[in-house]
């Protein structure tokens, strides 16, 4: 099965967030595209896994066993 990456971009001065689909040569606290609310550079403070549906059931049903609800 195919496996969606994206990142996690943060802009250090206003802390703005944005996601988008992970590109060949992103890499953890590379700067790399301007802020669009301030004059910022977003930096990739994480890559990961799309989270599906069935991640989120999933994820759901365990923390309805442990109680952490």
């Amino acid at each position: 099965p195919k496996v969606e990456v994206v990142s996690t971009l943060e802009c250090p001065k206003c802390n703005l967030k944005r996601v988008r689909d992970f590109k060949r040569g992103d890499y953890v606290f590379k700067s790399d595209e301007p802020c669009t609310r301030c004059d910022g550079m977003m930096v990739i403070n994480r890559i990961h896994r799309k989270k599906t549906e069935k991640d989120i059931a999933k994820q759901k049903k365990a923390d309805e066993e442990t109680g952490d609800v």
